[in-house]
């Protein structure tokens, strides 16, 4: 059951990355590249600080500068997701510590970023972090990021444009399995789910993952009732990871793949003590060269104790105790020189004890067993040191928090009490200006009724010379008309003169040309109706002009009114008019003057302009 799940977190953690060295070579290019803009090497940067966990400085460094880089951006996503890599990376190292003050600053990040999965993807990784600390919290951060992945339509936008909604759920449900590991009902619900997702998701290292946990989803269950047709689903779903992980080398990750031969060597285990066929044994020793390669080109300690334990299991197979408590010592002195690692040492301590029973020396046995209970004391101690470290940093952090919420009420009172300040501030500036605006208007309107007064006089002055005006007018016209009538009864004269004086000829002209007679009295009609023909015309072709000329006026026109208007409109010169009407030049002025008061027209406004320009 240890064997199951020893990989689970480390396991986690790169469950989206679906290669290794070629990856990070990749990732490299990205980073190293000047034309990039930084923006766009914060991913790629979180991205290759958890592949080189190897190269600790490295991967600190790297993981922090992405996190300033994050910080600089106006996008909150970038942090959320800088953040919850960099935390990752804490909680391997076990700085409890630092991983929830981590954890506190993603948190944050998250409530003003507005990229949902960049936000499902990071409660994700809080939820790996707290469940490797035995923070039995994290359980609800993972349903968190699966229930934002399950109902949030993606849109494949932001920094959040490269991530699969397939990939987050495999994760969750990936997680959920080994919460659940001893729930075979459970178990199986999201084992099913982790590889109906991963499909979905189209990424071979995450088909491969899914293989594996409902290969491990059957294990777990033979380990607890022993049904040997167990095995043979536990071996199916484990050998299609396998092959999955094999199909292209360099792009799985080498925790996933030594998670798969694990696993299988146990299947295998199983087989060969219930079957006892060399088929199963060649298998095993198979995948433990295989897990050969592995340790040997990862420099981690962990690497090699799981591929020792894989040669053990082998030996103990085998029933050679002998050479298995050669190997266990082995790697059990090589441990014992690491600082830490207090459970691998339980594990192999009471793995030797156990060697040296089977093979009858109980004293050897006893030591090894109370060495195993002695690092088993320290493991404990960790765990509760670790557990004691982060009751006590969620203490402080919610201290913390109690802080920023009193500062946050002590603001608000701040602001309500400079609102309140700078409302009477306004009221006392506007009564101010009020005050100010009264007294200048009761000043303005003493001057306005003084210019009042002023300009009431000059308009009874004006008045006074408009009715002398009129008078003025009235005398003119009448003068006018009376000239008009003299015109006329010398035009009647002039006629009646002609009349006669045809009439002589006539009698005593007995070759008078009749022709010439009827071109006399036609161009006499023709001088009577030339401006009624005009008129006609015009009429004809503006017939507007009539009426905006009505409109314009205050009186109604009279037709000699519109006679100087068609005039005026003709551009006739004064004197053409005044011997066309038979009048001297001042009567045609004054009708002029007359008629622009008419027409309400200013004393420095043109007449001729305003008639010529009323169409």
């Amino acid at each position: 059951m240890k064997r199951l799940f020893c990989f689970i977190f480390l396991f986690l953690y790169f469950l989206t990355i679906s290669a290794q060295q070629r990856l990070l070579d990749s990732l490299q290019a990205i980073v190293n590249d000047k034309s990039i803009q930084d923006r766009d090497k914060i991913m790629p940067m979180s991205k290759i600080a958890g592949l080189a966990m190897g190269d600790t400085i490295r991967s600190m460094k790297l993981g922090k500068k992405s996190v300033a880089l994050a910080r600089l951006q106006q996008d909150p996503s970038y942090a959320v997701y800088a953040y919850s890599n960099l935390g990752l990376f804490y909680v391997l190292r076990g700085d409890v510590k630092r991983t929830y003050e981590i954890i506190d600053s993603c948190l944050w990040y998250i409530n003003i970023s507005k990229d949902v999965y960049a936000n499902a993807t990071a409660y994700n990784r809080i939820g790996v972090m707290k469940l490797q600390m035995d923070d039995k919290e994290g359980i609800a951060d993972i349903f968190t990021s699966i229930h934002i992945f399950k109902n949030t339509p993606y849109k494949g936008q932001g920094i959040s444009a490269n991530n699969n909604k397939w990939e987050g759920l495999t994760s969750g449900y990936y997680l959920l399995c080994s919460h659940y590991a001893q729930d075979i009902e459970n178990v199986d619900k999201y084992s099913k789910l982790t590889l109906e997702a991963a499909f979905k998701s189209k990424n071979l290292n995450l088909i491969s993952s899914g293989y594996s946990i409902r290969g491990i989803r059957f294990l777990t269950e033979y380990q607890l009732v022993k049904r040997n047709n167990l095995l043979d689903s536990a071996q199916y779903y484990l050998e299609k990871a396998l092959l999955v992980s094999e199909k292209r080398p360099g792009y799985i990750r080498d925790i996933s793949y030594l998670n798969i031969l694990s696993n299988l060597v146990g299947v295998y285990e199983g087989k060969y003590e219930a079957e006892k066929n060399n088929d199963y044994l060649k298998k095993m020793i198979e995948c433990v060269g295989k897990a050969k390669i592995i340790a040997k080109r990862n420099h981690d300690v962990e690497f090699r104790i799981n591929y020792y334990k894989l040669l053990i299991s082998v030996e103990m197979s085998k029933e050679d105790y002998r050479s298995a408590i050669q190997l266990t010592e082995e790697i059990t002195d090589e441990v014992s020189k690491q600082d830490k690692l207090n459970r691998y040492k339980y594990e192999l301590y009471y793995l030797l004890s156990s060697l040296y029973q089977k093979t009858g020396n109980l004293n050897i046995a006893i030591e090894n067993l109370k060495k195993a209970f002695t690092y088993y004391q320290k493991y404990f101690d960790e765990k509760y040191v670790k557990v004691g470290q982060q009751q006590q940093v969620k203490y402080k952090l919610a201290e913390k928090e109690r802080e920023i919420e009193i500062r946050k009420k002590q603001n608000v009172w701040y602001i309500a009490f400079a609102c309140v300040l700078f409302i009477l501030l306004i009221l006392v500036f506007f009564v101010f200006r009020f005050r100010v605006k009264y007294l200048k208007n009761k000043k303005e309107e003493a001057n306005l009724l003084a210019k009042l007064k002023e300009e009431e006089a000059k308009f009874l002055e004006v008045e006074k010379e408009n009715a002398e005006l009129q008078i003025r007018i009235k005398e003119e016209e009448a003068h006018r008309l009376q000239k008009e009538v003299l015109s006329r009864t010398n035009q009647i004269v002039y006629k009646n003169e002609m009349l006669k004086n045809l009439t002589y000829t006539i009698k005593n002209d007995p070759n008078f040309n009749t022709f010439l007679l009827e071109r006399m009295i036609k161009e006499e009609e023709r001088l009577d109706k030339n401006f009624d023909d005009f008129v006609n015309v015009l009429n004809e072709i503006h017939p507007e002009f009539y009426n905006r000329l009505q409109e314009k006026t205050k009186q109604k026109l009279t037709s000699l009114d519109l006679k100087y208007c068609v005039y005026i409109f003709m551009k006739m010169p004064t004197k053409e008019m005044a011997d066309l009407l038979h009048v001297e030049l001042k009567t045609v002025r004054m009708n002029k003057y007359r008629l622009k008061q008419k027409l309400g027209l200013k004393k420095e406004d043109s007449l001729e302009e305003f008639i010529q320009n009323i169409i």
